[in-house]
């Protein structure tokens, strides 16, 4: 989290973009969201939703098991972008 952490705001720092100080407390909350959901277990519990009900997110009883699923979902649309790229 730490590495993930000082990558987010090395890059804010190298772009500049308008209203840093709004996004620098996104990435904070951003990363405690990711610290509560592994100490929860969300993470754990979204594996399981996620091989039992596929992507839905409605099954999501909390919302660090939510957070959870939605990163899945945003690396998901991630990794298909840059093999869209290499095309």
């Amino acid at each position: 989290m730490f590495q993930l952490g000082g990558e987010l705001l090395s890059t804010l720092e190298k772009c500049r973009l308008p209203r840093n100080d709004e996004n620098i407390k996104g990435i904070g909350w951003f990363l405690v969201c990711i610290g509560e959901s592994l100490e929860a277990g969300s993470l754990a519990q979204s594996r399981v939703i996620r091989k039992t009900y596929g992507t839905t997110m409605e099954t999501a009883a909390t919302l660090g098991v939510a957070f959870c699923l939605a990163g899945d979902d945003i690396m998901n649309w991630g990794t298909a972008l840059l093999h869209q790229e290499k095309k």
